[in-house]
């Protein structure tokens, strides 16, 4: 651009030397007229060729500018292509705190066991029976990972801490931690239930016979293969008026349900019950049972006469 407007200034002042030399041997007024017609043509001329060039370099520098545009878009298209994990497209305002959680996770054993009631390897064996059901994809933010999550639902199982307390101690919400409780408990169920507790009870002669010897070698209680008790479960008493207060309120002077359970001799259980009313007796839920009408009428326990001490 200076070395156009440079050659401009030079051609002016050429044109202006020029007229100067026609002046000496023309007419001044006729030298002015024509001059002055010569020099607005060449000056339009000029103008009409900045704006050619002006325009020119205008449509290159769209033309480069769309260039660029599309090749932007093209290099992200790539790239998420390429890449093999999901964006954190995460729109968390707070941050989630995992100091604690961390500390736990990758601590000792010991701590570990004594912190969710599990070994590591029992909370490893159920994570990978029950990952299908609680891990989450990215939607909006990155989810709350399934280790998380099941550790949430066994610190409430195991130590029965109120949520606010868990929800600061993981960094989440309050209605997160009631959320992540039902559905692992769920899916814990749902997976775990027929290895854990229902393949336990014995269905033979000689699966009988193992129990009562682990029984009597264990415990030094004779010719017994389980022991069935109940435990109440504290509950806000349900809608109903008087009639369902005096129903679930227990003798311990809290609302509750009873859970009514039978264990072998290595403490695992083998038959559940829960849901009846807090202010009902042990002997009357296990007579309600269905396990109750097996025994006694579709003889579900086979009998062990061949068992001598």
């Amino acid at each position: 651009m200076i070395l156009f407007q440079t050659t401009n200034l030079i051609k002016t002042n050429s044109l202006k030397a020029i007229w100067r030399a026609m002046a000496r041997f023309c007419d001044k007024s006729v030298h002015t007229c024509t001059c002055n017609a010569v020099f607005n043509e060449i000056r339009k001329e000029r103008r009409r060729r900045n704006r050619i060039r002006r325009a020119v370099l205008i449509l290159l520098f769209v033309r480069l500018k769309f260039l660029i545009h599309i090749r932007s878009i093209l290099c992200l298209l790539l790239s998420n292509l390429c890449r093999r994990k999901p964006a954190n497209h995460s729109c968390r305002r707070l941050f989630r705190n995992k100091g604690w959680w961390d500390l736990i996770f990758h601590g000792s054993d010991d701590r570990f066991k004594k912190t969710f009631r599990v070994t590591r390897v029992t909370f490893n064996s159920v994570l990978n029976s029950i990952r299908q059901d609680i891990e989450k994809d990215t939607m909006a933010e990155l989810p709350i990972p399934p280790e998380c999550r099941l550790a949430i639902c066994l610190y409430r199982l195991g130590r029965g801490d109120y949520l606010f307390t868990i929800a600061e101690l993981f960094g989440i919400g309050l209605s997160t931690v009631q959320s992540i409780v039902l559905e692992v408990s769920w899916a814990i169920v749902k997976n775990l239930w027929k290895s854990a507790v229902m393949d336990l009870f014995p269905s033979n002669t000689d699966q009988v016979t193992a129990k009562i010897i682990d029984m009597e070698q264990l415990w030094q209680f004779p010719y017994a293969w389980g022991a069935v008790d109940g435990c109440h479960l504290p509950i806000v008493c349900p809608s109903g008026g008087p009639e369902a207060r005096k129903e679930y309120h227990n003798f311990k002077n809290f609302y509750s349900i009873v859970m009514m359970a039978i264990v072998d001799a290595k403490d695992r259980f083998v038959w559940v019950s829960i849901g009846f009313p807090g202010n009902s007796h042990d002997s009357v839920i296990l007579q309600s049972t269905q396990l109750w009408t097996d025994i006694t009428e579709n003889n579900i326990i086979p009998s062990n006469h061949t068992f001598h001490w």
